[in-house]
């Protein structure tokens, strides 16, 4: 995977700021962490959560995400997870070849982003043992680590004029691939892996759950929020067909609307 030489200063100054606020979420001092666990007046101590992510960055299933939590104090948990969600731009339309495959016209990377997050939980609402619904508010901050992948697609690079006589799998380039009706379609995933650039940023959220679970060592939820992400610089996602009209803009940093969907048990 190819990483950039060098980030640009703006980018390196957002990341600097970013990543002193986290150490400091980290490593500041808490009164909880004297307080003997077993003593705590609560329901429980740790929790572990799964889930589908759906995201107005994502289309219709964004990514996935891991969560545990650790009491600190009575109705406040520290949080550690894990987000892996694919980032679009708003500009992604399907085409359909002559084939009759769907391929994305002036696609040039996929994208993910990988979000290793702190963060705290606070409980508004407990539920009843068996019934009720528990809320809880959340914050999250981290790290982002960003996949720029190639989109790859069947190009027919035949001479006779016989269409799909010679497919090719080639990293889309606007300016050689010129003629829409010779793309079959889109290529393999992971043809693009090896030929990867990573992007570093940072990201925050602020969200609201709601709990279900029939029984109070059940967890199954929805949950709701905002995400602010920004990386060192602005990746390359989609491209103009048209190398004399580049019209298509690619933002550096994102917001998003998410709602998650997770399951899992507390004890």
């Amino acid at each position: 995977m190819k990483v950039p030489a060098k980030i640009p200063f703006f980018g390196l100054s957002v990341l600097k700021i970013g990543l002193f606020f986290i150490f400091l979420s980290f490593f500041s001092p808490s009164s909880s962490l004297a307080q003997d666990l077993g003593d705590l007046d609560d329901d429980y101590v740790r929790e572990f959560i799964y889930g589908i992510n759906l995201n107005s960055n994502g289309g219709l299933i964004g990514g996935f995400m891991l969560k545990g939590t650790k009491i600190v104090r009575p109705k406040v948990y520290r949080s550690i997870g894990l987000e892996i969600v694919g980032v679009k731009n708003p500009k992604e339309l399907h085409f359909q070849s002559p084939s009759g495959n769907n391929f994305i016209l002036g696609k040039k990377n996929y994208f993910f982003a990988f979000r290793p997050q702190y963060g705290r939980d606070f409980v508004l609402f407990r539920k009843a043992d068996e019934e009720g619904v528990q809320v809880s508010a959340n914050f999250a901050a981290g790290p982002s680590i960003g996949l720029q992948i190639p989109y790859y697609i069947l190009y027919d690079r035949s001479r006779q004029g016989t269409i799909f006589a010679d497919l090719r799998a080639e990293a889309y380039d606007p300016a050689i691939h010129t003629n829409i009706n010779n793309i079959f379609g889109p290529g393999g995933f992971l043809q693009g892996l090896g030929e990867s650039k990573v992007l570093v940023g940072i990201n925050a959220k602020i969200g609201l759950s709601l709990d279900f679970g029939a029984v109070r060592n059940s967890i199954t939820g929805v949950e709701a929020g905002f995400t602010f992400e920004v990386f060192d610089r602005a990746p390359l996602i989609m491209v103009s067909p048209n190398v004399r009209d580049p019209a298509v803009k690619n933002q550096q940093f994102f917001t998003a609307t998410y709602l998650t969907f997770f399951f899992g048990s507390r004890k």
